[in-house]
């Protein structure tokens, strides 16, 4: 420990560690809370915490686990204008990925609950409030992949004591809101997960502005992938749910192979829908992995 290098590590892995166990201390919180608001839930919201959560951040973290080490070599070699294309890349492709699966838990997530759930003593009671679980937990799931993507961007520039900071601030949003929201407002239990989206929201867009603070801006056209993620997710909320009752009037009964069908069928054109409206509106994300192929096929 007398060692300058193990000496610095040391301070810089400390608030890291602070930050990542944040996540845990809410989850903490949040079940402490449930189990005084609404006992008997407990298990249902246990379950759809751990879906949403474990799903979404599997998926999140596999993207920046990739992206990490480009931004740390742009960091390493002061190459700022690296830096934010790679930045602005990343952010633009969570915002493009994350936007239809938000979406697309809201409007369909009561049947995926169904599908997955509605077995043994689990009875349409305890999936209606697994679904309003999962709506209230869905708002928060794109700010989770950029929450991600700016911790990993200001850990490469040596920069670690903010991400500890705004875990804290998630922490006192997400009790402060879980707790009025679910004993002072209609909500109910479902404003505890509520409170932990707001709590999440409010800490992102701080740390956002805080790693804007140190690259000045993130280059690239975030708005305009942002606007046409939200358009083309609307547009492919609208075809799932249409698409879901046409559906619901030829299987209704109930089996888990009608289930099945009302959960994939409307998913695979929801996701076609998404993919070619936001293609035809030159989404950056998709025209980047999309145009190459189509230019390649051309030439053969």
């Amino acid at each position: 420990f007398k060692d300058e290098n193990i000496r610095t590590v040391g301070r810089m892995m400390l608030p890291v560690v602070l930050g990542a166990s944040a996540y845990q201390f809410n989850m903490f919180f949040n079940n402490t809370m449930m189990s005084a608001v609404e006992p008997e839930s407990v298990t249902l919201f246990n379950f759809v915490q751990t879906l949403i959560l474990s799903s979404v951040m599997t998926l999140v973290l596999a993207i920046t686990s990739v992206k990490y080490p480009a931004l740390t070599v742009c960091a390493a070699k002061e190459d700022m204008m690296g830096f934010r294309k790679e930045l602005s890349g990343t952010m633009g492709g969570m915002i493009y990925l994350l936007t239809p699966i938000a979406f697309g838990l809201i409007v369909l997530g009561h049947p995926l609950l169904e599908l997955i759930s509605l077995h043994g003593k689990v009875i349409p009671e305890n999936i209606d409030t697994e679904a309003a679980f999962l709506t209230m937990y869905s708002l928060c799931i794109v700010f989770l992949g950029l929450k991600e993507i700016a911790d990993r961007a200001l850990y490469s520039l040596r920069i670690t004591k903010v991400s500890a900071w705004i875990g804290v601030v998630i922490m006192a949003v997400n009790i402060v809101f879980g707790y009025v929201l679910s004993r002072m407002t209609p909500l109910g239990a479902s404003g505890i997960p509520l409170g932990y989206s707001i709590g999440v929201i409010a800490g992102t867009a701080w740390l956002l502005y805080r790693l804007k603070k140190e690259v000045l801006y993130f280059g690239g056209d975030l708005k305009a992938t942002t606007v046409k993620s939200i358009l083309g997710a609307l547009v492919m909320s609208a075809a799932v749910v249409a698409s879901h009752r046409a559906l619901g009037g030829i299987f209704a009964s109930g089996s888990i192979l009608h289930r099945l069908v009302l959960v994939f069928v409307p998913t695979l054109i929801g996701m076609a829908v998404y993919f070619i409206l936001t293609y035809l509106m030159k989404a950056e994300p998709i025209r980047a992995f999309l145009d190459p192929i189509l230019k390649r096929g051309a030439k053969e």
